[in-house]
């Protein structure tokens, strides 16, 4: 993601890089686009949301499986630490060069290969508001006290994490990893793809705890290329 676009009003930070690709900055224009869609000023669903970029495919919008996984336990271990206090990052900090990961899930990923789902988040994912809800809370908008980032509203701010990437086959140790996150309380937002195949051998949108999303017209029906099941 390009934390700099002017539609994201100082609100993005990008917060680590995996694998490939430049450090810091999204070189396809996808994980843009998408991020612009879930937290842009002008068009986005959340306008006041934080958010906070991990690139984990190259910048053709591929990469490995081991890469999304070493993505998916930086957000565990960030969230973890957010709950404890012990994070000081904010908004529109941050040079996005953090390549180590960490290990709060332990998995041992296969050797598979994942790709942006068009139309959908290409070369990172974006976790917007990132405290979880027993600790993101504030009592009005100007309390100082609250631990919610610049441009959030009142009120409970739940941690959400848009995975908009896939591959035609199924990783066990993905999926684990998907539902790691969604165990420690983050709701996770995943691309069901464009091939007009049923989702269910399909990782990550096979995953039943997750929000695996399709595609729609501007008539709002089902287009043919949208995965489903």
């Amino acid at each position: 993601m390009h934390v700099a676009h002017t539609d994201f009003d100082g609100r993005a930070a990008f917060l680590a890089t995996f694998g490939s690709g430049v450090q810091g900055d999204d070189k396809d224009g996808h994980g843009t686009h998408v991020a612009g869609t879930c937290a842009g000023s002008f068009f986005g669903v959340a306008k006041k949301a934080n958010i906070f970029a991990v690139k984990v495919l190259g910048d053709d919008g591929s990469g490995p499986t081991s890469d999304i996984i070493s993505g998916l336990n930086f957000v565990s271990q960030r969230v973890a630490q957010e709950a404890n206090g012990t994070n000081s990052t904010t908004v529109g900090s941050g040079n996005g060069n953090e390549t180590s990961p960490v290990q709060s899930i332990v998995i041992s990923p296969p050797n598979g290969q994942l790709t942006k789902r068009v139309v959908v988040n290409a070369n990172n994912f974006t976790l917007l508001n990132q405290l979880p809800n027993t600790l993101n809370r504030t009592t009005s908008p100007s309390s100082s006290s609250s631990p919610v980032g610049v441009g959030a509203a009142t009120g409970a701010r739940p941690s959400v994490v848009n995975l908009s990437l896939g591959g035609s086959g199924h990783s066990d140790a993905l999926d684990a990893a998907v539902q790691a996150l969604v165990a420690q309380g983050i709701t996770m937002s995943i691309a069901a793809g464009n091939d007009g195949v049923d989702v269910g051998d399909s990782s990550p949108a096979d995953v039943e705890d997750a929000i695996t999303v399709g595609a729609m017209d501007v008539q709002d029906d089902v287009p043919n290329f949208s995965n489903f099941g």
